[in-house]
């Protein structure tokens, strides 16, 4: 049996090396054309690649990413385009304005979830229930998201608490119990669900105001904050040219995004060091796991789950 079966390598003739140092070079800020100029490879052989790394990177996130404890979750989500700037995205052509809807955890810079799907409020509640899966039971964060108050039901359906009336109920007219009224469900008190609202005129900023949406009036304002993920963001742009606001590098269609998305997420939890982390990776804050990842060994990585 090939060592490099169930793994990106699998059947491929490149070096392994060779083929890790060109998809560190597109996750450093490259194009795909000047990748293949510089490593002198086709166009087709690098997506192929990503294509296979991104499936390597699913495989590392689902089995290394879950069971988390954590303090506060950031969520945010981050424009971009794919083949066609300020057009609705359309499902049969996969073109159209995109978002990078993203999860992360404020302590160790964990990127939780993120994935590319239209702003809607159903990519909403997909990202607060995938975030939610993966925390260790018991875990309530405090969660922080910008003034999209899509996220606000999902969090209430999931962190709820089923409100039982007593045995006891008021007499009919006629002397008799009548129905019991319906249970119903509230928010759990221990939720903390705040926002960052911010007013433009124009381009500009020109105040931010928090806001408590759910959770006890005492809760500490300070708490309530995304700039750590919107920091995160910053770094996003500047080393994927898919999120660049103004280049001809844009992607073609949303398979080649979501491809790229996988990967980027993986290879900024296991293998960049942080500096506000002290030269740890956020995978090594979180405690998941105790080296710094190659690109190589998340390519090479074979998952025990078919």
């Amino acid at each position: 049996m090939s060592e490099r079966r169930g793994t990106a390598f699998f059947n491929l003739k490149t070096p392994e090396l060779e083929i890790a140092r060109s998809l560190d070079a597109m996750l450093r800020g490259d194009t795909q054309t000047s990748t293949a100029r510089t490593r002198g490879h086709r166009r087709e052989s690098l997506r192929r690649w990503r294509s296979r790394a991104a499936q390597s990177a699913r495989a590392v996130d689902r089995d290394f990413v879950s069971d988390l404890s954590m303090i506060d979750l950031e969520l945010d989500e981050q424009w971009s385009f794919a083949g066609e700037k300020k057009a609705p995205f359309a499902e049969q052509s996969e073109r159209g304005e995109v978002w990078w809807h993203k999860a992360m955890v404020r302590e160790s810079r964990l990127l939780v979830e993120q994935f590319v799907s239209p702003r809607t409020p159903e990519a909403a509640e997909l990202l607060v229930n995938s975030s939610f899966d993966r925390l260790a039971r018991g875990c309530l964060p405090r969660v922080s998201s910008d003034g999209y108050d899509a996220y606000t039901q999902p969090l209430r359906e999931q962190v709820k608490l089923v409100h039982l009336y007593p045995l006891r109920w008021s007499l009919t007219s006629k002397g008799r119990a009548g129905r019991p009224p319906k249970p119903k469900t509230i928010p759990d008190p221990a939720l903390h669900y705040g926002q960052v609202v911010k007013q433009r005129e124009g381009k500009r900023v020109v105040k931010v105001e928090k806001r408590l949406v759910l959770g006890p009036v005492a809760t500490e304002m300070k708490t309530i904050s995304t700039s750590l993920l919107e920091r995160q963001n910053g770094t996003a742009r500047s080393r994927n040219r898919y999120l660049v606001r103004k280049t001809y590098a844009f992607a073609k269609t949303v398979p080649y995004m979501d491809d790229q998305c996988e990967v980027d997420k993986t290879v900024y939890n296991f293998c960049r060091k942080h500096r506000g982390l002290k030269g740890e990776t956020p995978a090594m804050r979180q405690g998941i796991t105790d080296h710094v990842w190659s690109i190589a060994e998340v390519l090479g990585y074979r998952s025990a789950v078919p």
